[in-house]
């Protein structure tokens, strides 16, 4: 394991330039873009894998993937596995206004993502079957805990299920589902501030957070030790930015949002059913 003294070690394909139209995304190419790092992160997470299997799986993806980030200019960084007859695009479709039915499709998605499953899915369902079948004395056993979701591209629990009995009335639903919402956030702690706020698109590309990604992305795959200060000086070549402005805005960004992009997704969403948005 080597340490970089200075931006002059880093690898050739990283061209601040590329970068440049981020300035321009809105949360549609930005929930395209921060989902595909997301993607390297978890194959590189998945490399020291206890199974052969998955650790061989994840090299093999990463090393076919990463080819078409590298040394690209982002608007034109677009990885096949996500845009091949409109996969993303597809899936956005089907999670729009941050409420939709539930598929066979989102439990798969959901099967997937359980380490303990991601090569046979279908287990998950066998325990299901199990869990529902069990007697338990005991109210509110296993069978009858709220279930939650984990989906494409996001791997945090983050999607919770209903029934809605579609013989009754609108405003009794509607109602329901009020309260229904105020309890389960109540119960699972993940209350959310009404007031809502747009997130300042131009500050992730103005603080450098794709640019900062990759950067992360090289540092793990190769194993090398990359300080803060050389971050920030490849990042903000013509500025004094510092190793501490570094902390709090670039790096605080980017790991919030490798942690979850639930919202950003609900926001590209919105943005794919405009009118005015072409593919």
């Amino acid at each position: 394991m080597s340490k970089i003294e200075n931006t002059n070690q880093l690898p050739e394909w990283f061209k601040i330039e590329n970068y440049q139209a981020a300035d321009s995304f809105g949360s549609l190419e930005w929930y395209k873009q921060l989902a595909q790092r997301r993607h390297f992160l978890t194959l590189l997470e998945y490399r020291s894998d206890a199974r052969q299997e998955m650790r061989e799986l994840a090299e093999s993806a990463f090393n076919r993937d990463i080819q078409y980030i590298r040394g690209v200019s982002v608007e034109k960084a677009h990885l096949p596995i996500f845009h091949e007859n409109h996969c993303l695009l597809e899936h956005l479709k089907q999670n729009k206004r941050g409420v939709s039915s539930l598929t066979f499709r989102h439990l798969c998605e959901h099967a997937r993502n359980l380490d303990s499953h991601y090569l046979r899915p279908f287990e998950w369902f066998r325990e299901l079957y199990s869990i529902s079948h069990k007697t338990n004395d005991n109210e509110g056993g296993a069978a009858d805990y709220p279930l939650t979701l984990s989906s494409h591209l996001n791997m945090t629990e983050h999607m919770a299920t209903a029934l809605v009995d579609l013989n009754l009335p609108d405003d009794v639903l509607i109602n329901g589902f009020t309260s229904w919402l105020t309890e389960l956030r109540q119960a699972q702690k993940t209350e959310k501030d009404k007031r809502y706020h747009k997130p300042a698109f131009h500050r992730w590309a103005r603080y450098g957070v794709l640019p900062f990604l990759d950067l992360e992305i090289w540092k793990i795959e190769t194993k090398q030790k990359l300080p803060d200060r050389v971050v920030a000086a490849a990042i903000f070549p013509f500025s004094d930015f510092g190793e501490g402005n570094l902390r709090k805005t670039t790096k605080f960004h980017a790991q919030r949002l490798m942690n979850d992009l639930s919202e950003l997704q609900a926001l590209a969403a919105l943005e794919l059913s405009l009118p005015t948005h072409t593919p």
